[in-house]
């Protein structure tokens, strides 16, 4: 038995499995719940036999054209099986090249995706780049040069055809000095406002973190603190005069000096996180008694406004910290902070 006739004896018996398949289908259907009588199995056996001979009889009608084929044609039944097995593979691949070529595209599509959501984000972070470049931006204002006095362009007027403009020139360079140095102070005060702005911006983490510490208490009180100084580098300092305060306040009872702040071992009533330069954000130690002694003699009351009215307080939480600078191990009050105090 040669290749071409197993190949259409495969054909055949694809064919005629087929039929009955289908049969056998409709059958299993009936089966399901048609069937009700012996009569309606009788018609359903006809009706098999209909089609197992109208399946035979299509099959010699194909031989016949594939015959009346072959002789007009003159092109063998092998050869028609070669071709359509041609045809079909033709087809296969060309799915096959398709899909290929739709998954190149999908892949082409999702690089192109990624290299511009790539350029969106730097475009993005180029945003970002410029808007802080631009809050750190000194806006200059234009400051209006005063004229200068009547007399002065009278005078102007009456000898600048002599070329006498000397004490006009001097007069105007003097205005001008004047509205430089007053611009240069109301630009350094700017300045100043724009650091403290910046300053806020940084101690907001350290203010949040210094107040949740007070859910703590016990040994996940003291755990928490080390945390606490560790990450923000606490630096510790005192009132350096504050014993000369009391004594002060004791004899006189009128007036004392001001406070003054110097570093100090671990025990000191303030505790400080750098910002910028030398400047630092400065709250009172953690788990502190704030009593009558330390918010009148440790320079607490001037360094935060606070509700204090009287009495010991356990709990505190800060509203805003007060900003110091230090230099050489000495502490000077920039800005006050603000406090508020609770007994529970």
């Amino acid at each position: 038995m040669n290749i071409n006739k197993i190949i259409k004896k495969c054909l055949y018996n694809l064919f005629m499995t087929l039929v009955p398949w289908a049969i056998l289908s409709r059958i299993a259907y009936a089966a399901n719940g048609e069937i009700e009588s012996v009569d309606d199995i009788n018609i359903i056996n006809e009706k098999v036999n209909n089609a197992l001979d109208l399946a035979g009889r299509t099959q010699q009608t194909a031989d016949k054209i594939l015959l009346q084929v072959n002789d007009i044609l003159g092109i063998s039944l092998d050869l028609w099986i070669y071709i359509l097995l041609g045809i079909c593979l033709f087809i296969i691949l060309g799915m096959i090249f398709l899909l290929n070529q739709r998954a190149n595209d999908n892949r082409i599509v999702n690089d192109k995706i990624r290299k511009l959501e790539g350029k969106i984000d730097k475009l993005e972070r180029c945003i970002e780049t410029f808007e802080n470049e631009k809050n750190k931006t000194k806006t200059i204002s234009v400051t209006t040069i005063n004229k200068p006095a009547k007399e002065i362009f009278d005078y102007k007027t009456n000898n600048e055809f002599f070329g006498r403009n000397d004490t006009n020139e001097t007069l105007q360079n003097q205005n001008m000095d004047l509205n430089q140095k007053e611009f240069e102070q109301k630009q350094n005060k700017k300045e100043q406002e724009d650091e403290f702005k910046e300053l806020r911006m940084k101690y907001m983490d350290f203010v949040n973190e210094y107040n949740n510490l007070y859910r703590f208490s016990g040994y996940e009180a003291n755990k928490a603190r080390k945390i606490f100084e560790q990450k923000f580098k606490i630096k510790i300092f005192v009132c350096d005069n504050y014993e000369k305060r009391i004594s002060e306040l004791s004899a006189i009872r009128e007036s004392y000096s001001e406070p003054t702040f110097k570093d100090s071992g671990s025990n000191g009533m303030y505790w400080a996180t750098f910002m910028k330069d030398n400047m630092y954000a400065v709250v009172p130690r953690f788990n502190i008694i704030y009593e009558n002694q330390l918010h009148e003699m440790a320079g607490m009351k001037e360094a935060f406004v606070s509700n204090y009215n009287g009495g010991a307080y356990k709990y505190i939480k800060i509203i805003k910290p007060a900003f110091f600078s230090y230099l050489n191990g000495n502490w000077k009050l920039e800005e006050q902070g603000k406090l508020e105090l609770r007994k529970q």
